[in-house]
């Protein structure tokens, strides 16, 4: 299931899906997604977290022991994996689709990357995961979408702008959601009324 990053919105009670999938070249949205599903699987048990990165020294037995075995100090666990390049190879696409044959339901998988295209959609081990998860694209923000972006995340931060301001921020930040967030924290601490 797809779902845009300005409708991804966990709370501590959400139902979570076993695997999210949370692709793009646009870092300040997939940094907040995975801020929400981090906050949200913690409410919900998941206190453990492993980060894992695809890279060309990358074993992908490492991934099937971290899904099969639990800590001593934890019962349930998330599993962060990261692809760089968005394609995990003839092995790593075996095990990824191996995966969804036995969902354990104390695991929490997200795989994430850069920009993926549609030919990695298409790939078996991608609408596997698709099928029992969800994915979540994040493309750089341009014109209307980006000033709605830009008053939420001042909304969600106490401020009211007016559309002045925010035309003032898409100009200074120039599509730079990291650099606009940085200043409205910054407003956030110069007029905190």
């Amino acid at each position: 299931m797809q779902v845009y990053p300005n409708r991804f919105n966990l709370t501590d009670t959400s139902h979570l899906k076993p695997f999210y999938l949370i692709f793009g070249e646009e870092p300040q949205q997939k940094l907040e997604c995975l801020e929400q599903l981090r906050k949200a699987a913690l409410a919900q048990g998941f206190d453990e977290r492993q980060s894992l990165v695809a890279d060309n020294q990358f074993s992908w037995d490492t991934l099937i022991e971290a899904t099969q075995t639990l800590s001593l100090f934890s019962s349930r666990q998330i599993i962060e994996l990261e692809l760089p390049t968005g394609k995990p190879g003839a092995e790593g696409s075996k095990v990824l689709t191996s995966l969804t044959d036995n969902i354990n339901p104390d695991v929490l998988l997200v795989i994430h990357g850069g920009k993926i295209d549609k030919g990695v959609q298409n790939t078996k081990w991608f609408k596997a995961i698709d099928k029992h998860g969800v994915y979540v694209p994040s493309y750089p923000l341009e014109g209307n979408a980006l000033h709605q972006w830009i008053g939420k995340k001042m909304l969600d931060s106490g401020l009211q702008a007016s559309p002045q301001v925010s035309q003032l921020l898409v100009e200074c930040c120039e599509g730079n959601l990291l650099a606009a967030t940085q200043e409205i924290e910054k407003l956030k601490l110069l007029y905190p009324n």
